[in-house]
């Protein structure tokens, strides 16, 4: 599941030799497929929520989903997060991030993602890290977030 059906650079020989020893082994690929890939009403009305309220700036794409938004689409902040990649297949966004409100710790948590754009170093300068293409970072409060946004747009620009 993590190679996103091999499409990540971290795939390599023991992805497929992994993917080898599974194919061999009994089970219904079908039925792994669909626990993995089948979808509720309840995702699609939180995809339409942010298809209809991202914003883009300069080659980067991100969604905002404060308190009362996830108390509306009923979902957690932690499930805010995991759509992040519902603005990965378009081609002029560079960077994506969904940003969502933590309540509980008085912050806003942001997950980066880009197809070619490092940006585990950006996330790193806020109180974040992760991989070269996927991390994830905390802003204070929002008002952090135009500094995040020109330091990836700069880095979109090297």
């Amino acid at each position: 599941g993590d190679t996103n059906r091999f499409m990540y650079s971290a795939t390599d020989e023991r992805t497929f030799e992994a993917a080898m020893y599974l194919y061999n082994y009994d089970f219904d690929m079908q039925a792994l497929y669909e626990r993995m890939y089948m979808k509720h009403v309840k995702d699609l009305k939180v995809n339409a929520f942010i298809l209809n309220h991202y914003i883009e700036d300069e080659g980067v794409a991100y969604y905002v989903l404060k308190d009362e938004d996830l108390k509306h689409l009923n979902i957690s902040r932690e499930r805010g997060s995991d759509f992040v990649n519902l603005l990965s297949s378009v081609d002029e966004y560079k960077v994506w991030l969904a940003i969502t409100e933590n309540t509980k710790d008085h912050n806003w948590r942001v997950s980066m993602r880009s197809r070619h754009i490092p940006v585990n170093e950006i996330a790193n300068k806020y109180r974040g890290g992760g991989h070269a293409f996927a991390s994830g970072a905390t802003l204070l409060s929002l008002d952090e977030l135009s500094l995040l946004l020109n330091d990836i747009k700069e880095r979109i620009n090297e």
